[in-house]
């Protein structure tokens, strides 16, 4: 019974790993300002895992570097969805809204 259970949960390990990774490289390219690549690497974590606010923070960054307001609103609205204290990324979203010209949006956050 123990080695079936290993064998079911296994996967959802070797998942989370590689979720990880993915958000380690993305955050080492965006780092350098490689944000383009680095959007690839956080979109494959969070195939692999929607729940992690923190990954749509990142790429939300990532997007709004690329001056990408649109998307960028998107993930920062899902990693406040996800993680409502996550404070900075209300912050952020205003900046992405107001730099769209939706100052209503961006005061009620």
């Amino acid at each position: 019974m123990k080695k079936i259970l290993f064998l079911l949960f296994l996967p959802l390990c070797s998942l989370a790993q590689t979720a990880s990774k993915y958000i380690q490289e993305g955050n080492s390219k965006a780092n350098v300002g490689n944000y383009k690549d680095a959007i690839q690497d956080f979109t494959r974590a969070i195939e692999l895992n929607n729940k992690n606010a923190d990954v749509f923070y990142y790429r939300a960054n990532a997007y709004g570097n690329l001056k990408n307001y649109k998307a960028a609103i998107n993930d920062y609205a899902q990693a406040i969805a996800l993680k409502a204290d996550l404070t900075n990324a209300y912050l952020y979203k205003a900046n992405a809204e107001a730099a769209m010209q939706d100052y209503q949006a961006a005061i009620i956050d």
